[in-house]
């Protein structure tokens, strides 16, 4: 038995020289077989968990509701400012308890990159400066 995970590679993520970009298609040939988890959680392969979205932010989706002001927003200024991220690092630090049914490593916080995992870390680390219990954080990333 064997497996791949990740991330595809498509072409719009394909990194390399131009002409020389490789995709996950180009490099494995067609896709075998897809285990997605909710197979592997339902197999119980991994531990259940819960997904939270919080104060979502979303488009007009209809030629008839268009909301230019919405339209126009600079998606990755907005998901990257720092009021948002201080808003996220407050409610996790907020309902963290309430939320875990153990408060040892019981989260997991995936960010788009590498710069923003810097933020949010140094983030944690100084809204709980001065706390008695403060949150275990660690970070993990990789460089391709």
């Amino acid at each position: 038995m064997f497996g791949f995970t990740g991330t595809p590679i498509f072409a719009d993520n394909a990194a390399g020289s131009i002409g020389n970009q490789q995709t996950t298609a180009s490099l494995f040939g067609e896709c075998l077989h897809k285990y997605v988890i909710v197979d592997a959680i339902r197999d119980e392969n991994v531990l259940r968990f819960s997904v939270e979205y919080v104060g979502k932010y979303s488009r007009k989706t209809s030629a008839n509701e268009l909301d230019i002001a919405v339209e126009s927003i600079d998606t990755k200024e907005l998901l990257e400012s720092e009021t948002r991220l201080e808003k996220i690092v407050d409610y996790v630090l907020e309902h963290h308890r309430q939320k875990t049914k153990a408060p040892d490593f019981t989260a997991l916080f995936c960010v788009s990159n590498v710069a923003t995992l810097i933020r949010y870390y140094d983030l944690f680390k100084r809204q709980q400066a001065n706390t008695s219990k403060p949150l275990k954080i660690a970070t993990i990333f990789s460089y391709s």
